[in-house]
């Protein structure tokens, strides 16, 4: 019984539904170029063969095939792990010379995002999560520029949210994401728009 309601959840999961995002923007200093190796770990940048290895550990192939897009995007990304183990990864996204649209959000020159971010749940509890957001501001800033950056969460994941709140994010607005398949095809935003 228990495979069958996993197989039912698994069905579920890809149906069509919708999802609320809360989006929050905070401004960003020089600092935290060392944050992820302060908390002990090690971090690399993404490649296809890198994301391949993390297969069939903790990542399923469409939790790793999204990331690949990312980076035929040229969007860049980082690996981080401790004592030879995967222990997370994030991606960043930065407008520089021009606005972009990004996962439902309009980024301006000088705003930064941080997207994919994932941290393996045996490494949960440790400040992977919030040692990655300082060190990607920092290589934002000190590679792109960026003043601002603009995050959005799940409006149930209680976890990434309080990180949020303790790197001084506050809340501006929603997205309401039309799921199919694990991918959003309609996006809609309310509230402040996050450009500061």
């Amino acid at each position: 019984m228990a495979a069958a309601g996993g197989l039912l959840g698994a069905v579920a999961r890809r149906l069509p539904h919708l999802e609320r995002l809360v989006v929050h923007v905070t401004p960003i200093g020089e600092g935290g170029l060392e944050a992820v190796q302060n908390a002990g770990f090690v971090l690399s940048e993404a490649t296809h063969e890198a994301l391949d290895r993390l297969l069939p550990g903790v990542r399923k192939p469409h939790q790793i095939e999204p990331l690949h897009a990312l980076l035929r995007r040229g969007i860049r990304g980082w690996i981080a792990t401790a004592d030879g183990q995967f222990a997370g990864h994030a991606f960043l996204v930065s407008a520089t010379d021009r606005p972009i649209r990004f996962g439902g959000v309009r980024l301006y020159p000088g705003e930064m995002a941080i997207t994919a971010m994932f941290v393996n749940p045996v490494f949960r509890g440790r400040g992977l999560g919030a040692a990655l957001h300082r060190q990607l501001e920092a290589i934002a800033v000190r590679d792109d520029g960026a003043r601002v950056n603009v995050a959005w969460t799940a409006d149930y994941n209680v976890a990434s949210r309080r990180m949020l709140a303790r790197l001084g994010c506050q809340p501006v607005g929603t997205i309401r994401r039309l799921i199919v398949w694990h991918r959003p095809l309609v996006s809609v935003y309310r509230g402040a728009p996050p450009r500061r």
